[in-house]
């Protein structure tokens, strides 16, 4: 069975832009829940902001560009 999962920076090819919020959760490793909460409460103090979305009409996209930089803005070198 073929693997689905757009993939990009971490070893991935880039077949896919434009991901889901289904996609997005597992390509950063959070959860459904946690992008639908930054999406709504944006940037707080004391939270994780989450990363940048697009909206079009009612459907909500990740570019898997800014996941990737959302991700190495969160890492931590030790």
């Amino acid at each position: 069975m073929q693997d689905k999962t757009p993939r990009t920076l971490f070893g991935r090819a880039p077949d896919h832009r434009l991901l889901t919020e289904t996609q997005a959760a597992p390509y950063i490793g959070m959860s459904r829940s946690f992008l639908r909460q930054s999406r709504m409460n944006g940037k707080r103090q004391n939270r994780t902001a989450g990363p940048p979305f697009l909206k079009i009409g009612r459907k909500v996209l990740y570019l898997a560009d800014d996941l990737d930089d959302w991700l190495l803005e969160h890492r931590h070198d030790g």
